[in-house]
């Protein structure tokens, strides 16, 4: 078995509890993961999201929140191939691709993190973070070779 995903989970970490539940429920399991690598060097415009979101979202300024854009690069190893041990041994190689010249940010602060009740969901420090469309994906493209 193979699957392929964006699964905003980082399997290997020791404190995931996702990742302890795949390797003790299915004998074998490995994880083929990447880091984040592909987006290293965009140029994001946090300036031009964190005004797109004071001006589309006023309500983060009322709760006393300020907006922080949430990066691509922000997180780590969360694109991954999970394959069963029959299937590892037909894996001849995995990769991940940088975005290149087509990676933008087609609309800034399209959604902020809420709270079960709808109001802005503060970080510790104040920060509510937002996010904004990205193209062709805020993940990796991850390809993998089969024999």
């Amino acid at each position: 078995m193979i699957i392929a995903g964006d699964f905003n989970r980082e399997f290997e970490e020791n404190g995931d509890h996702q990742g302890a539940f795949l390797r003790g429920a299915i004998p074998g399991v490995a994880f083929a993961t990447f880091e984040r690598s592909c987006w290293k060097d965009f140029h994001f415009p946090n300036g031009e999201v964190v005004r797109a979101a004071e001006q589309t979202f006023p309500e983060i300024g009322t709760v006393g929140g300020s907006p922080l854009p949430f990066r691509p690069s922000s997180n780590a190893k969360i694109d991954h191939f999970l394959t069963t041990a029959g299937a590892a041994g037909h894996v001849s190689g995995a990769a991940q691709y940088p975005m290149g010249p087509e990676a933008r940010i087609s609309k800034p602060a399209t959604d902020y993190v809420r709270t079960c009740d709808g109001k802005p969901d503060k970080f510790e420090n104040g920060k509510v973070l937002v996010f904004s469309e990205v193209e062709p994906s805020d993940h990796c493209p991850i390809s993998m070779l089969l024999r």
